[in-house]
C-alpha cells in the first residue's frame, strides 16, 4: 500500500510539473510596433516599421554576426504588379556589438528601439501588406520567434482627371470656321452689278426718236 501511494505522488508531481507553464511562455511580447508611410518622392514612398523595445530587451541585427544561431528580423511583401520594392529592408538605429554568454563570437543587435525601412515606387493608391518575423531576448533567455501581420496605406498619389468638356468644346469652336466668316467670303467674292454702257445708249437712242416723234405730230 505504501509504495502505490509514494507511485502515485510521484505521478501527480510529475504531471504539475510538466502542467506549470515555461518563463518563456509566461513573459509577455516587449516590444511594440507601429507602422509609418512616408512620401520622399512623386510615386516614391518608404515604409517604416518602427520598433520599442522594454528595458533589458535586445532584437538583433539584420546582420547578427555570433555563431549563427541568432534569429534576425525578416519581412515578407504580397507583392503584386501596382508597387515595386526598391533594394532591401534597412535598419536604423544605435547598433551594438558585444560578445555575450554562451554565443561564439560577437554579436550585433539593437536596443530600445530601431526603425527597420523599406523603399518602394508605386502606380497609385493602394495598400501594400505582408508579415514580417523577429527575436528579442534579454540577459537570460530568448523567446520564441513571433510573427506579426502588417499593412501600409498609400493613399495621395493624385487621380487621373477626365478631359474638361468645356475646353474640349472651345477646341472644336476653334478650328470650325464661323457662319459670318462665311457670309463675308461670299459677299466678298461677289462681283457688284455695274451699269451697261450699251444699254444706256440704247436709251438715250429711245429718248431721241420719241421726241422726234412728238415733233413731227405737232
Amino acid at each position: 500500500m505504501r509504495y502505490i501511494l509514494k507511485f502515485a505522488f510521484l505521478l501527480i508531481a510529475f504531471c504539475s510539473f510538466n502542467a506549470l507553464p515555461s518563463k518563456a511562455e509566461i513573459v509577455k511580447d516587449p516590444t511594440t510596433w507601429t507602422y509609418e508611410v512616408k512620401k520622399i518622392a512623386e510615386g516614391k514612398y518608404q515604409l517604416i516599421f518602427h520598433l520599442k523595445l522594454k528595458e533589458h530587451w535586445h532584437i538583433w541585427a539584420l546582420d547578427p554576426k555570433g555563431d549563427g544561431m541568432q534569429i534576425p528580423p525578416s519581412f515578407q511583401f504580397k507583392t503584386n504588379s501596382q508597387f515595386k520594392l526598391i533594394g532591401k529592408v534597412k535598419e536604423q538605429g544605435a547598433k551594438k556589438t558585444e560578445v555575450m554568454d554562451g554565443v561564439d563570437g560577437a554579436v550585433c543587435f539593437f536596443e530600445n528601439k530601431v526603425d527597420y525601412v523599406q523603399e518602394v515606387s508605386v502606380a497609385g493608391n493602394q495598400t501594400i501588406k505582408g508579415s514580417h518575423e523577429y527575436q528579442v531576448c534579454d540577459e537570460s533567455m530568448c523567446l520564441p520567434p513571433k510573427t506579426l501581420d502588417f499593412s501600409f496605406e498609400i493613399k495621395d498619389m493624385p487621380k487621373d482627371e477626365p478631359a474638361d468638356a468645356t475646353s474640349a468644346d472651345s477646341s472644336v469652336q476653334a478650328i470650325t470656321p464661323s457662319t459670318t466668316t462665311d457670309s463675308t467670303s461670299v459677299q466678298t467674292v461677289t462681283t457688284p452689278t455695274s451699269t451697261n454702257p450699251d444699254s444706256k445708249t440704247l436709251n438715250n437712242e429711245k429718248e431721241a426718236s420719241n421726241e422726234k416723234g412728238l415733233s413731227n405730230g405737232a
